[in-house]
């Protein structure tokens, strides 16, 4: 009959029980003819130190020795343990995959068995992580790792990548979880789309000039043309040569007094014999001898109704009372 030792002591000699209750081990006797292969020698003493599992380390395991057994007078009583928590860094040699499964009464520690795993509490090789695999993971650039196991991405810096954190141009799309830019506002800096007149070649904005207009590395230049310039206030202007007589203001483009005079003297009225002069401020128009001046009589004199800027001129011809009224006639009919 073989006897079942059932123990609660809490102090072990050489313990190897990671808690030291709940154990349950086999009485066994070893011999020093079987099982001096196991001893160590200590202080002259053959000792079976406890940890050893008997009788091998493999499908064939009992139990593992509970206490030190002293087998140098030929034989020693001891105790397999086949129930309980063995601290395993505590025995002489770890158990193998054999042993674990023909004493599964026994849990290794600091190896746990873990759900997916079973039994098979020999150290395992976990694969390494994908996108549809869970596995391990090795710290890698732009990451920190605290003694705790605890691992963060550090903040981004000038040299260092990392966490951003969001400014006030930036908006995270709370569906997709990716960031834009804000739309830019009069207030606000942000994203603009290229309208009318540019064109986007990759991240580069192009104008696109239009005929006299220059884009270049300069900046933007405008082709004047001719008689126009562009003034200190960086307006377009007239350019006007020396002494042309002529002046731009806001009012428009003016004649000075001399050029009008010299254009008033250069301005001829064409007529017909029943009248004498050029229409001029110096040669003014007058009645030939003999002709009767009427309104229809200058009207048909006249040559061209578009010289009735210069019918002004018949208004200083002459003392002649009833010809100035008829001219000024003349002037309110052609003006009608």
């Amino acid at each position: 009959m073989v006897a079942v030792l059932n123990s609660q002591n809490y102090s072990t000699s050489n313990g190897i029980l990671q808690f030291p209750t709940g154990w349950q081990a086999w009485s066994h006797t070893f011999t020093i003819t079987e099982d001096e292969r196991f001893t160590e020698e200590r202080y002259g003493h053959k000792v079976i130190p406890a940890g050893t599992i008997w009788p091998s380390n493999d499908v064939n395991a009992r139990g593992v020795v509970l206490y030190d057994v002293d087998i140098t007078d030929g034989e020693g009583h001891g105790a397999l343990l086949f129930q309980g928590a063995v601290n395993e860094n505590k025995v002489p040699v770890k158990p193998t995959k054999d042993t674990r499964t023909v004493l599964p009464r026994i849990t290794w520690f600091p190896t746990i068995s873990t759900p997916g795993l079973g039994n098979v509490l020999d150290p395992v090789e976990i694969p390494a992580a994908t996108t549809n695999t869970m596995g391990g993971l090795k710290v890698g650039e732009h990451l920190n790792m605290r003694a705790d196991g605890l691992m963060s991405v550090p903040e981004a810096s000038r040299e260092q990548h990392g966490v951003i954190r969001l400014g006030d141009t930036l908006a995270v799309d709370a569906s997709s979880g990716s960031t834009n830019v804000v739309a830019a506002t009069a207030t606000q800096r942000g994203g603009i789309r290229a309208g009318n007149g540019i064109t986007m070649a990759g991240d580069l904005a192009t104008v696109n000039p239009q005929r006299g207009i220059t884009v270049d590395g300069d900046g933007v230049s405008v082709d004047t043309g001719h008689g126009l310039q562009i003034q200190n206030d960086n307006r377009i202007g007239v350019r006007l040569a020396n002494e042309s007589g002529l002046t731009v203001d806001a009012d428009g483009l003016r004649l000075s007094d001399t050029t009008k005079n010299t254009l008033e003297e250069s301005r001829e009225i064409e007529h017909d014999s029943s009248l004498t002069g050029k229409g001029t401020k110096t040669d003014p128009l007058t009645a030939a001898v003999g002709a009767i001046v009427t309104t229809q009589n200058v009207s048909n004199a006249l040559k061209a109704k578009s010289q009735i800027v210069a019918l002004t001129a018949l208004e200083n011809s002459a003392d002649n009372t009833a010809l100035i009224n008829a001219v000024n006639a003349i002037v309110a009919a052609l003006k009608a």
